[in-house]
């Protein structure tokens, strides 16, 4: 069984919209009704939830390695839930299903409850230099701490995991201090640290840059398949 864990990227946030307009012939209109922030996911039918299942890198990953898989429950989250959903899993889940790898997708750290509190702190100091200098060394250290946890969490696990992230600031030092866990992004034969760095070279892997006139930056299934293509080459390379 493989494990993965994220947000709305992973979830397969859009990819229904990209249905409705190839297959429902839906106005943009009609569609950015359901882009965000408003996440209206509980207006998906059967089909249009089906479409994202099936098209979701962590479906795409699974299939290729003919493995079952599980998502968290829900759409969204932050990097922090990542941590609580591994400190409360059932023991006897883990031990029963077998948990091949850990697939950990994480987004930006802005969404952590830590980050408005650190922030207010800092910018105290008034001056914006130090502030945005101080502000990066603490989130480099605010990131490596979640990562040392989550490796510690998993390896107490007995399991392994690998990770990426869209975020520049993750990404960097996902692959500076946890090379081995890290997932390069390959695209293009090109090889990425973050997914947004991938979009500078190719915007037309989200919703909003294939379809010009849709407001939502979410991989459509072209995103998912690079996504799920570079897992599949580090699993490969490390299990």
């Amino acid at each position: 069984m493989i494990v993965f864990l994220g947000d709305s990227f992973t979830w397969g946030q859009g990819l229904p919209i990209e249905k409705w307009i190839q297959t429902d012939n839906l106005s943009f209109e009609e569609c950015n009704k359901f882009s965000p922030p408003e996440y209206s996911c509980e207006s998906y039918n059967y089909e249009d939830d089906n479409y994202r299942k099936q098209n979701h890198f962590p479906n795409l990953v699974a299939q290729h390695f003919n493995k079952s898989y599980v998502t968290k429950f829900g759409n969204g989250g932050n990097n922090k839930n990542i941590v609580d959903i591994l400190q409360n899993l059932d023991s006897h889940f883990v031990d029963d299903r077998g948990i091949d790898v850990y697939v950990l997708q994480f987004t930006d750290f802005v969404r952590d409850p830590y980050f408005n509190f650190a922030q207010d702190i800092i910018h105290e100091q008034g001056d914006s230099y130090k502030f945005e200098n101080n502000l990066n060394k603490l989130f480099e250290d605010y990131i490596r701490t979640q990562l040392h946890l989550i490796d510690d969490l998993i390896q107490r696990r007995n399991s392994k995991w690998i990770g990426f992230s869209w975020r520049e600031d993750f990404g960097k030092v996902l692959k500076q201090y946890y090379p081995n866990n890290y997932i390069p992004l390959i695209h293009n034969n090109k090889s990425y640290t973050n997914f947004n760095e991938i979009l500078e070279d190719d915007p037309y892997l989200t919703l909003g840059g294939k379809y010009d006139g849709i407001h939502d930056g979410h991989m459509n299934s072209d995103g998912h398949r690079v996504i799920a293509n570079s897992i599949i080459n580090k699993i490969n390379s490390y299990l």
